[in-house]
Order: C-alpha cells, then structure tokens, then sequence
C-alpha cells in the first residue's frame, strides 16, 4: 500500500506558511526603515542612507520573493492533489515502484515530485480542462 500520500491540506497549509514567513520579512524591513527614518528625521536621513538601506536589505527582499513564488507553486500542487495526488508526479506510471502490494511503500521515499511547475497537467488543472488530463494536453 502506499502511505503517506500527500492532501490538498499539507499543500496549502506549507503555501500559507511560506506565505506569511515571506511577510514577515517584508513587514520587519519596512518596520525598521520607518524607525530609521523617524530617529534620523532631523539629521537629514537623504536619498543615499534610502538606497544603502534598501541596497542593504536586497537579499532578505530576495528571499521573500523565493518563499513568494514556492508558496504559489504548493497552492498549484494543491489544486492537483485534490484531483489526484498522482498527477504531482514525474515520469511515467511504468518506472512507479511495483511492490506496493506486498509492503508499505511511502510516497514522499518513491515518487518523485516535479520540481516545477512545467507540466501540461498542470496546465489542465489551471484550466480547468480535468478531463483531457490523460490526452496530450490542454488547449
């Protein structure tokens, strides 16, 4: 049997966690550089100390753009998995691993999930076309 088939709850609870990790970030920057801006008001916080700053803080923007983009990427997995965990999957059906009916076989050890988002099943399922899922792809 195949365990721990990943749900359309684990997707979306991972994006809604990437998601407010990222604003988090965003959020603390912005907290500071309002800080900054009001204790170095009266000495003349200029258009340079705005550009170090936000020249400072490029990585931690970086960051929350990845955790942004791998959080949209779950709520995609997450449409698919609520219409079949399978079809998050890459290769074909003949390499799944065949002793599934003698033994506990995990899901996240054997399969091998896409990466990203590439496929034309999930174009489908951004499409709404479920069922040409199985043809050659959506139009």
């Amino acid at each position: 049997m195949i365990i721990n088939i990943p749900t359309k709850a684990d997707f979306d609870e991972s994006a809604n966690n990437l998601l407010n990790l990222a604003w988090d970030q965003i959020t603390a920057l912005l907290n500071e550089y309002s800080q900054l801006s009001d204790t170095f008001y009266d000495t003349q916080f200029d258009e340079s100390d705005k550009t170090r700053y936000w020249n400072a803080a490029r990585q931690t923007l970086t960051t929350s753009l990845t955790l942004i983009q791998q959080a949209v990427e779950f709520f995609i997995k997450r449409r698919m998995v609520a219409i079949s965990p399978f079809l998050i999957i890459s290769g074909t059906a003949s390499s799944w691993p065949k002793g599934a009916k003698s033994s506990d076989i995990s899901f996240g050890e054997t399969f091998k999930p896409y990466r990203k988002v590439k496929d034309k099943n999930y174009d489908c399922v951004i499409c709404g076309h479920y069922g040409q899922l199985a043809s050659t792809g959506c139009t």
